[in-house]
């Protein structure tokens, strides 16, 4: 049974009501004339129904969360020799699971605090709801060397590219890695599984203890002083 909210001025409802809101509180007011309960009603009123929007996007986003997987890197760093998703990469993978929960996307800039900066701001909402997440990038023209890459209006347009990426990758919890072979069986190369004792005295890597994996090309081996330690080597 409903518990009943009595407010000063306005008369308890019927017994046989079986549900009291903000939205029928309101309309009682009107009706009794009392308008210095409206303000009050009408607070309770949308902070009750943002605290069920809020709650439904906390919802929905762990359902996406544990729908997505890790993402492939697509793109190779010239610079670091590292690999990584490109913004068209994460989007083409994420768009269609987070629209599906409802949520949607937009994306914007304003003033950064820190010099040479572009900040890059990504509204998230979903129905009622609106989150708000921020990101500062670096504008920059030069490389590594110190020598000219691109010109200002280029290194924006980077800077804001980065920005949209990282921000989406925050947001979703997404990790970026190679995933397992359809997932049937895991890779074999597993750092986490690879136990190598290296003896200091000379030198020489004993051996080591590999995950158990199916038979596959293309795993890196082991090296020192000459010998050679390859998956599957005893």
């Amino acid at each position: 049974m409903a518990a009943q909210i009595e407010l000063p001025g306005i008369p308890a409802p019927e017994p046989k009501e079986l549900a009291i809101t903000p939205m029928s509180l309101m309309q009682m007011a009107l009706e009794t004339g009392k308008a210095e309960q409206l303000q009050i009603l009408q607070e309770m009123y949308f902070k009750d129904k943002a605290r069920k929007a809020e709650e439904e996007f906390n919802l929905a986003m762990n359902a996406v969360q544990a729908e997505i997987g890790r993402v492939k890197p697509n793109l190779l760093n010239p610079q670091t020799k590292s690999r990584y998703a490109s913004y068209d990469k994460l989007d083409a993978e994420l768009r269609p699971i987070y629209t599906r929960h409802g949520f949607s996307l937009s994306f914007s800039e304003e003033d950064s605090s820190k010099p040479n900066h572009v900040r890059v701001i990504c509204y998230v909402s979903r129905g009622g709801h609106t989150r708000v997440y921020r990101k500062d990038m670096p504008v920059v023209t030069t490389g590594i060397k110190g020598n000219e890459m691109m010109t200002p209006t280029h290194a924006t347009a980077s800077a804001d590219s980065y920005g949209k990426r990282y921000l989406v990758k925050d947001i979703f919890n997404v990790a970026i890695g190679e995933d397992d072979d359809d997932g049937s069986n895991r890779c074999a190369y597993d750092f986490q599984s690879l136990h190598v004792d290296v003896s200091r005295a000379n030198g020489i890597a004993t051996r080591p203890a590999w995950r158990s994996s199916p038979a596959g090309a293309g795993f890196p081996s082991l090296s020192r002083n000459g010998i050679s330690l390859k998956r599957g080597q005893k």
